[in-house]
């Protein structure tokens, strides 16, 4: 069956880095325009960056974890 060889090199990081920075950058910028709500200033950001790491963590978990890769892989495979 598939077994999961991808490997993260150094460029892989560092775009993850950098992407990651400008969304919190970005969203850091979005929730001061919206000052007036307190909600955003307190809770936006922070909000996004859970999602972004929980997002990345289950890549990693589907990606290194399990030995088939799960029906993402399969499908991403069979259509090549």
């Amino acid at each position: 069956m598939l077994k999961s060889v991808l490997v993260l090199g150094l460029l892989d990081i560092l775009l993850i880095t950098v992407y990651g920075l400008i969304i919190i950058l970005a969203c850091t910028a979005y929730a001061n325009i919206r000052s007036s709500d307190p909600l955003y200033k307190d809770y936006f950001t922070k909000a996004v960056l859970v999602k972004l790491i929980g997002g990345l963590s289950f890549a990693l978990t589907y990606t290194y974890y399990y030995t088939y890769g799960g029906d993402s892989h399969v499908y991403s495979f069979e259509i090549q």
